[in-house]
């Protein structure tokens, strides 16, 4: 097995000839892995099925997971992404004007020892892989971060991210909005079983301090295109 995120790539054109597929799904696989971000080949739906399944044994997507995220008064947030063997690394991305700025980490531990550093602490444990730094850097395919060059208003904002969406279900959640644990798992599921693309739910208003006001939000049991436009009981 070959990590896909360790392949360059120009070296995809001459796997796929090896195996006597045509070149073009090179590009495919491309802008799976790094446009839009996958993290299962699975979600590389413009690639056949049966192809997948031979991606995912010969050449699998590093798995990683976000452990936990800091972020400080100016914007500037800190992950520690954890890897399969049990290590973890911090990554840190620090917003300017118009970009960020990431540091990203190559080693598990440092061999410094420089007093100021906690990686240091524990001396030098390994280096990353090429794949596991493509993984951090890539961080969480399910998040992805648009900025306007100009303030747009809401609807072009959510436009703009709703052409950007490649997941299967989409939900709005504003940032004063707070769900509780099992709202998706339910929504979808509700959805699933009778067949609708798409619904909305009540909702409870709440001040400042998330305390409940007392006031219950909600719309008729069906609403057409026209009542969706017009009203705000989808939210």
């Amino acid at each position: 097995m070959t990590p896909a995120w360790s392949i360059l790539p120009d070296e995809w054109k001459p796997i796929l000839k090896d195996r006597g597929l045509r070149p073009f799904r090179a590009d495919q696989i491309l802008q799976s892995l790094y446009r839009d971000w996958i993290g299962d080949w699975d979600l590389a739906t413009t690639l056949p099925k049966d192809f997948r399944e031979t991606l995912k044994t010969e050449f699998p997507i590093t798995p990683f997971e976000i452990l936990e995220v800091s972020e400080s008064s100016d914007g500037t947030k800190k992950l520690l992404i954890g890897f399969a063997d049990g290590n973890s690394v911090e990554t840190v991305l620090i917003p300017a004007t118009g970009r960020f700025t990431q540091c990203i980490s190559t080693q598990v531990g440092c061999a410094m020892g420089c007093a100021f550093c906690a990686s240091g602490s524990g001396g030098l444990v390994r280096s990353l892989s090429a794949d596991e730094i493509v993984a951090e850097y890539l961080r969480d395919e399910r998040i992805r971060y648009f900025k306007n060059e100009k303030n747009s208003g809401a609807a072009a904002s959510r436009n703009r991210a709703l052409r950007k969406a490649r997941g299967e279900w989409i939900a709005f959640l504003d940032s004063d909005d707070l769900w509780s644990p099992d709202k998706l798992e339910k929504q979808v599921g509700f959805m699933e079983k009778n067949g609708y693309r798409f619904s909305y739910t009540n909702y409870i208003e709440i001040d400042e301090e998330s305390k409940p006001l007392g006031r219950r939000i909600t719309g008729p049991g069906k609403i057409g295109k026209t009542g969706m436009f017009n009203y705000c009981w989808p939210g």
